[in-house]
């Protein structure tokens, strides 16, 4: 009896701690949303962003195994890569394992994939941040690999609808004056947003009814909001 009572207080003081364990990252997270969420109405009028920036020559690829690969191989095309990254060399190179699942595993994968160029992957910025690091990367003609909510095309439900799901795509072209972000989405078409609703998927708040666990996800840091890696071409290969 003794040892029965003993293992039920413990059992009750693990469940105390993994609540409140539970309880203080989603309140950080909370607290993440909140900080990033600034507001980019002066963005409009701020002379830096005047022109355009737009890159062509991006190929549109539609994934076959991950978006995560997916942009990769994009990336690399876009680098003159030849074919030489594709999703299912990705694949194999990985033993048939996915890597880029989450937001440390894509930074990983680019980096290991792409060790000529300088790749930083950029969490949690605010709005204006990353607006300002997407738009110069375009000027310095290098797309951007982003994480977003997307509705998967993939994997529609008995009734033919699409469910959301956490996603990669590339930023081709900013133009803030004209309110419009366009985005080669891996599963193989270019779509555009305006700034509200790009940055309303970049933090993940355009994912109707998110399921609980990948709530916990993001409090606990495995994935994460206002993502982008942005590429460096230091030896000038572009040029």
């Amino acid at each position: 009896m003794k040892i029965f009572k003993f293992s039920v207080i413990f059992l009750c003081i693990l469940f105390a701690i993994g609540f409140v364990i539970m309880a203080t990252m989603i309140i950080r997270q909370n607290t993440v949303d909140i900080l990033i969420n600034d507001n980019i109405n002066t963005l409009m009028h701020n002379v830096k962003y005047k022109n355009p920036a737009i890159i062509t020559g991006v190929p549109v690829i539609k994934q076959k195994i991950n978006c995560g690969y997916a942009c990769i191989e994009m990336l690399s095309e876009y680098l003159g890569g030849n074919g030489l990254l594709t999703e299912e060399i990705l694949f194999e190179k990985n033993g048939g394992k996915i890597t880029a699942s989450t937001n440390n595993g894509m930074y990983s994968e680019i980096k290991k994939r792409l060790p000529d160029y300088n790749i930083t992957q950029y969490k949690n910025l605010k709005n204006s941040e990353m607006i300002d690091k997407i738009y110069d990367s375009l000027l310095n003609r290098m797309p951007v690999i982003f994480s977003y909510a997307a509705l998967d095309d993939t994997a529609p439900d008995k009734a033919g609808a699409r469910k959301w799901t956490l996603h990669y795509g590339m930023v081709t072209e900013m133009n803030i004056p004209g309110n419009k972000i366009a985005v080669v989405n891996p599963y193989g078409y270019i779509e555009t947003y305006n700034l509200n609703d790009f940055l309303r998927a970049s933090r993940f708040e355009n994912y109707e009814n998110m399921e609980f666990y990948l709530k916990l996800g993001f409090a606990a840091g495995v994935f994460s909001k206002n993502t982008v890696y942005i590429t460096e071409d230091p030896l000038g290969y572009l040029k």
